[in-house]
């Protein structure tokens, strides 16, 4: 068990790193990967239970670290924030995997080689749908989530994300609004 100054002086150098790694620093980016690979690959496991799909979102996520290392935004511990995306993630794998198979399923299942329309344009808008949740920006995507699918009340939310309301009142209104956009330009026909 840490205690709190060795837990604060870890976030330091992480923040000291992160800094670094904003400058252009490989070397910095090289010890951050060091000191949480090992662990966040066991953390992705935990969802995934697979080591090879576990080491590559791990590595997804660092590369997306170096990547937007000039205009990334941290408030919180950056091993917070790591552990967060490597999360979200885990959870977008988990439901793809699910809307995936349950859609392989309802086809196997069907006697005729057609498929019904309507059931089929309900997948596929589905998969629209997630693939667009993915392209909101990380904080609205988290509410929005946490609202959606955690089924959280926005009070809960603001508390939990220690913001105020009208952030989680305006960040899904944006989400829906970005998600109303996406869809429509696959699907001009329907109205979210």
């Amino acid at each position: 068990m840490t205690d709190n100054s060795t837990q604060n002086s870890i976030e330091d150098s992480d923040f000291e790193l992160l800094t670094e790694i904003r400058g252009g620093s490989y070397a910095a980016f090289k010890l951050l990967f060091q000191r949480y690979y090992s662990p966040f690959c066991r953390y992705a496991c935990y969802f995934l239970d697979d080591e090879v799909a576990a080491e590559d979102i791990v590595q997804d996520t660092f590369l997306g670290l170096w990547e937007k290392r000039k205009s990334i935004q941290i408030t919180d511990s950056v091993k917070f924030y790591l552990s967060r995306s490597i999360r979200n993630k885990c959870l977008n794998i988990i439901k793809h995997s699910k809307i995936k198979d349950g859609y392989s399923a309802a086809i196997e299942e069907r006697t005729s080689p057609e498929i019904d329309q309507i059931e089929y344009e309900y997948f596929e808008l589905r998969l629209q749908i997630e693939n667009c949740i993915e392209k909101l920006p990380p904080r609205c995507q988290e509410i929005f989530q946490k609202s959606r699918f955690e089924q959280l009340k926005q009070k809960e939310i603001a508390e939990e994300m220690d913001i105020s309301i009208r952030t989680v009142k305006v960040q899904i209104n944006k989400a829906l609004q970005l998600l109303r956009d996406c869809v429509s330009e696959f699907f001009p026909d329907i109205r979210v």
